[in-house]
């Protein structure tokens, strides 16, 4: 492993902050993530499973962005690779979740 100079972020760490960055809009998911019931076009299924994502998202990106800056040290590309498909990935559900279950 190479050490590397502490003299600021590097592209790839402000790339796992942007992928961070809704957790901090966790307690908001949490709120509306009861409001999925409220809406009668959603099956059971699709109630629970939205549900679920609104609660487990911050986990899910904190394991994520760990498991991706521990990649990053061995190979780099891979990583970033990574890392754009994660982004990409989770907004995509996110938008499709509240474009699904909210009507919009």
């Amino acid at each position: 492993m190479k050490k590397q100079p502490i003299d600021g972020f590097r592209p790839f760490v402000w790339g796992i902050a942007v992928l961070c960055l809704p957790v901090l809009l966790s307690p908001l998911g949490i709120l509306l993530s009861t409001n999925f019931a409220k809406n009668p076009s959603l099956s059971d299924w699709q109630v629970n499973t939205f549900s679920l994502f609104f609660w487990l998202y911050p986990f899910l990106l904190a394991i994520i962005a760990r498991l991706l800056y521990k990649l990053e040290q061995h190979k780099h590309a891979l990583a970033v690779q990574l890392l754009v498909g994660a982004i990409l990935l989770f907004w995509a559900a996110l938008i499709g979740i509240c474009t699904i279950g909210f009507g919009l």
